[in-house]
């Protein structure tokens, strides 16, 4: 096996992992790992952990945010070491795009709530779905 080979099969084992761990259905470790579908599986995850940030309003506290980002932070990490290997446009797209929305979060850290930062939050976050459905058709994912 190739020292590329190799990295592959250990960033997918670890994004494995973390898609278990993050209750995300994970494939099966027999024969060979497709590291295209473990990268479909990893942009699903993040997808459905995005969702869970999909009704902030101005009155969310900021604890519950940051509480769904962390969960969602675990993810993206998965998917940026795995591309890290596999460099795919599509994804490197998505996590610019996340990145974008993180630093913003950030910039409200010290609110109790979202107050009038959500609707620029909501857009930010609207724009990391767009990214994840056009890594997900770019990817040919299912």
């Amino acid at each position: 096996m190739s020292l590329y080979h190799t990295k592959i099969m250990l960033l997918m084992v670890a994004l494995l992992l973390v898609l278990a761990a993050c209750g995300g259905a994970a494939p099966t470790l027999g024969g060979d790992v497709n590291p295209q579908a473990a990268l479909c599986q990893s942009v699903a995850a993040v997808r459905s952990a995005a969702a869970q940030l999909s009704d902030i309003n101005p009155n969310t506290p900021l604890s519950e945010v940051t509480a769904a980002k962390s969960r969602l932070d675990t993810l993206v990490e998965a998917l940026r070491a795995a591309n890290g290997v596999l460099q795919r446009p599509a994804i490197n797209d998505l996590l610019t795009t996340y990145d974008g929305f993180s630093a913003q979060l950030s910039a409200v850290a010290t609110q109790e709530t979202l107050g009038p930062a959500v609707e620029g939050l909501r857009q930010n976050l609207g724009a990391v779905n767009t990214a994840l459905d056009q890594a997900k058709t770019t990817l040919g994912c299912p």
